[in-house]
C-alpha cells in the first residue's frame, strides 16, 4: 500500500532527515495539526525505520531545542505494511506563531510557505490576549510559593510517560516558562491551576465536587458529598479515588483466567477521561465549578463552557477536529498521562463504554454548560427498545428515521438534523417534527430565542 504526503501528512525516509523535517513540524505546530513519519519515502513506499528509546530522545530533544517557543509533539513507534515507522504526531499548540531559524512556516497543500507579516501579528495578539486565551490571564495576587512537591512529581511523571526534556534541577522560572505557565515573567492561570497553592483563594471556580445521590434526582439525600480544592492532578486522582471507595462492585469469573474479579458498576477509567477533559476544556471564564454527580441510573459529568467555536454536538460521535479552549492545561495533562491524544477523549470514553455492555455516552449542551451522561444499560436500552416497538405501528419511514435521530442524538437543534437524514430539507424536518410533537413523542426543550433543542417526550 502506497501512502500520499498531504497537508497534514508529511514523509521522511529516516531520521537522517530531521533537520529538513524541523521545518515541516514548525509548519503543522502554526497551521492546527499535522503528522510527519519517518520510514516512508516521498513517494509513500514504507522503507522502515530502526527505533530505539535512545531514537524518541534525541528527535524529542533536537525539536525542543530547534523550535520557538517549544513544541511538545507526541512521538511514538507505529507498525505500517509490517515495518516499523517513527510517528511525530503535532497538535495545535498554546503559543503560535512557531518559529524555525527565526521564521514562522505554515502548511500551504503538501508544502511549506511563510506566515505573512500580518498573520504573524494576529497570531501573537491572539495568545496574549485574555479574549482567545484566558488561561494567559496573569493572578496579579499570586505571591505565595509554588508546591515544589507537585513540580517535582510532575517532572518525573511526565518524563517517564512522554520523555518530556526538562530537569527538575532547572530554574523554577525557566521550567514554567517552557511549559507556557508565564505571560511575561508572572504566573498565569494555567500555571497557578497546575503548580499552584490554595487555588481557590484567587479562582474559586477551580473547583470539582462529586457527589452520589439516592434515585434518579437530586431531590433525594446525598449519599456521599467531596468537593476537591486542589491542583489539576490532585482533582483527577481524586474524582477516581471518591468513585472508587462509593461505586458498588460486582465478581465476576475471567473466562481466560477463571479467577474472580471485581468489576465496578461504571466504567472507572470514562468516568476519569470524562473529569479530565472537563477540567482541561472547561470555560475558565464562566463562574462555576465542575460538577460530577451519581445517580441510580446514570453519572452526570458537568463543565461550564459549550463546546468551542468550530466544534458541533453532530461532530463528537466521529472523527472531528481537535479545538483547544485550554491548550496549556491540556498539555499539562497530556503530558502526565491524563489525557492520550488531543481529540481522543470521546472515542475512548465511547469505547470504554462498550466494553463495559453499557449505552453510548450522550453529549448535550445545556445553558452555558458541556454535559456528558453515562447510562445503565437498563434505564437506556428499555426506553429505546419500547420506543422502537411503538415507532413500527402507524408511522412512515420518514418519521421513524427522524424519530431514531433524536433518540440518539439527544440535544440535537432541527438544523443539525439534515446532515444526519442524508440532507432531507429542513422545511421537511420541521413538519415531520410538528408531527411527532402532536404525536406526543418528542418535545421542544430550551429557550426558543436561542434556538433550544428537540428530545424525547419524558
Amino acid at each position: 500500500m502506497r501512502l500520499k504526503e498531504s497537508i497534514k501528512v508529511e514523509f521522511k525516509k529516516s531520521t537522517a532527515e530531521l533537520k529538513q523535517a524541523l521545518e515541516d513540524i514548525c509548519a503543522f505546530a502554526n497551521s492546527g495539526e499535522g503528522i510527519l513519519y519517518f520510514g516512508i519515502s516521498d513517494d509513500g513506499k514504507v522503507t522502515g525505520q530502526d527505533i530505539s528509546d535512545k531514537t524518541i530522545q534525541k528527535v524529542s530533544t533536537v525539536i525542543l531545542s530547534s523550535i520557538e517557543p517549544r513544541v511538545y509533539p507526541n512521538i511514538y513507534e507505529n507498525n505500517i505494511n509490517g515495518k516499523n515507522v517513527l510517528v511525530v504526531e503535532v497538535k495545535n499548540g498554546p503559543d503560535k506563531p512557531y518559529f524555525y531559524k527565526g521564521k514562522a512556516f505554515k502548511r500551504v497543500g503538501s508544502s511549506n510557505a511563510y506566515l505573512t507579516r500580518y498573520e504573524v501579528e494576529k497570531s501573537l495578539y491572539e495568545r496574549d490576549n485574555p479574549k482567545y486565551r484566558f488561561e494567559k490571564t496573569v493572578i496579579n495576587e499570586y505571591r505565595g510559593a509554588l508546591d515544589s512537591r507537585t513540580i517535582n512529581w510532575f517532572l518525573k511523571k511526565a518524563q517517564k510517560e512522554r520523555s518530556l526534556p526538562i530537569d527538575k534541577e532547572d530554574k523554577q522560572q525557566d521550567i514554567l516558562n517552557k511549559l507556557s505557565l508565564l505571560t511575561g515573567d508572572k504566573l498565569n492561570l494555567a500555571g497557578l491551576v497546575s503548580f499552584g497553592k490554595d487555588i481557590q483563594r484567587y479562582v474559586p471556580e477551580a473547583l470539582v465536587k462529586c457527589a452520589i445521590f439516592e434515585g434518579k434526582d437530586k431531590s433525594r439525600s446525598i449519599v456521599e458529598y467531596e468537593d476537591y480544592k486542589t491542583n489539576i492532578f490532585e482533582q483527577i486522582a481524586s474524582v477516581q479515588q471518591f468513585f472508587i471507595k462509593y461505586f458498588r462492585k460486582k465478581y465476576v469469573i475471567n473466562p481466560e483466567t477463571g479467577q474472580r474479579e471485581g468489576v465496578y458498576e461504571w466504567p472507572l477509567l470514562a468516568i476519569r477521561e470524562a473529569a479530565a477533559n472537563a477540567i482541561a476544556h472547561r470555560d475558565y471564564m464562566i463562574s462555576g465549578h465542575v460538577d460530577i454527580a451519581a445517580f441510580d441510573d446514570r453519572v452526570e459529568i458537568w463543565s461550564p463552557g459549550r463546546l468551542p467555536e468550530g466544534i458541533k454536538l453532530k461532530d463528537l460521535n466521529k472523527k472531528h477536529k481537535s479545538v483547544l479552549r485550554n491548550p496549556a492545561i491540556a498539555e499539562m495533562l497530556y503530558f502526565t498521562g491524563y489525557i492520550e491524544r488531543w481529540g481522543s477523549g470521546i472515542q475512548t470514553m465511547n469505547t470504554l463504554v462498550k466494553e463495559a455492555g453499557l449505552p453510548k455516552p450522550v453529549y448535550e449542551e445545556i445553558g452555558s454548560n458541556f454535559l456528558v451522561t453515562f447510562y445503565k444499560a437498563s434505564s437506556m436500552d428499555m426506553a429505546s427498545e419500547g420506543l422502537s416497538e411503538g415507532l413500527s405501528e402507524g408511522l412512515s419511514e420518514g418519521l421513524k428515521t427522524l424519530n431514531k435521530a433524536v433518540i440518539n442524538n439527544p440535544g440535537i437543534q432541527a438544523k443539525d438534523l439534515v446532515a444526519i437524514l442524508d440532507n432531507r430539507p429542513l422545511k421537511t424536518i420541521d413538519r415531520q417534527i410538528k408531527k411527532l410533537t402532536e404525536l406526543n413523542l418528542i418535545e421542544h426543550r430550551g429557550s426558543r430565542k436561542t434556538g433550544g433543542y428537540w428530545a424525547i417526550k419524558k
